[in-house]
């Protein structure tokens, strides 16, 4: 069974090292409207209820972050005022995508750098 793992380990290394080394992609999860409120009454609902012991996918992420965030006109954001300030950096009116709340030229989102 050893000799198993030690040859998939091998295969992959092998893998890994003739990948570029160049990030082509990076995923950037916003769970919309979900506090971890959302998260862990879900995972109460898997394992009481479903009866599964394994954790969500989600919290076995090795990275995780949170964001506060209120809208530039409101002390509660919408979705298009959310959506901006995490792509951009830069907070704005609510219904309002890609804007800053008090000038015309758009912003630039981390997908366009």
């Amino acid at each position: 069974m050893k000799i198993r793992y030690i040859i998939l380990s091998v295969i992959t290394l092998i893998a890994s090292l003739s990948v570029s080394a160049k990030v082509r992609y990076v995923f950037y999860f916003i769970g919309d409207g979900m506090g971890m409120g959302h998260v862990n009454t879900t995972q109460y609902y898997n394992r009481m209820v479903l009866g599964n012991d394994t954790p969500l996918l989600m919290i076995q992420f090795p990275v995780a972050s949170q964001a506060q965030t209120y809208s530039a006109s409101a002390p509660i954001t919408d979705s298009a005022a959310a959506g901006t300030a995490l792509s951009t950096g830069s907070k704005t009116r609510n219904y309002t995508i890609g804007l800053a709340p008090d000038t015309i030229p758009p912003l630039i989102s981390i997908a366009r750098k």
